[in-house]
């Protein structure tokens, strides 16, 4: 065999195996989206619902926060109270403020 048709010939392998390559990334990675995708739409339907069996209304509950800070959710008709964490009681006093200020400055409409 020719040096000369010996490169030639490996020159075209070389081209075939890189197109081969490309198309063989290119197959891995529609088959890893499709993999994904599946799994995905799967994992994300069969999430747990969570079942609210004690809604609180407004009308049966008070609201207060302590000296501490703690939030206190108490049952008018009971008396009996929940007590939470002081971070609770700060996020949801802050999310409140924040809502009656907007309410007071015309940008949030009162609902």
């Amino acid at each position: 065999m020719d040096k000369a048709k010996f490169k030639g010939i490996l020159n075209r392998v070389e081209v075939f195996a890189k197109k081969l390559g490309n198309l063989l990334v290119l197959i891995i990675a529609l088959f890893a989206g499709g993999v994904i995708g599946y799994y995905y739409h799967h994992f994300s339907k069969s999430k747990n619902s969570i079942n609210i069996d004690d809604v609180r209304t407004i009308q049966a509950t008070s609201v207060a926060i302590n000296e501490r800070g703690e939030l206190l959710i108490i049952d008018r008709k009971s008396g009996k109270y929940s007590m939470y964490d002081d971070s609770v009681g700060t996020a949801i006093f802050g999310m409140y403020a924040n809502k009656m200020y907007l309410r007071q400055n015309g940008v949030l409409i009162n609902k």
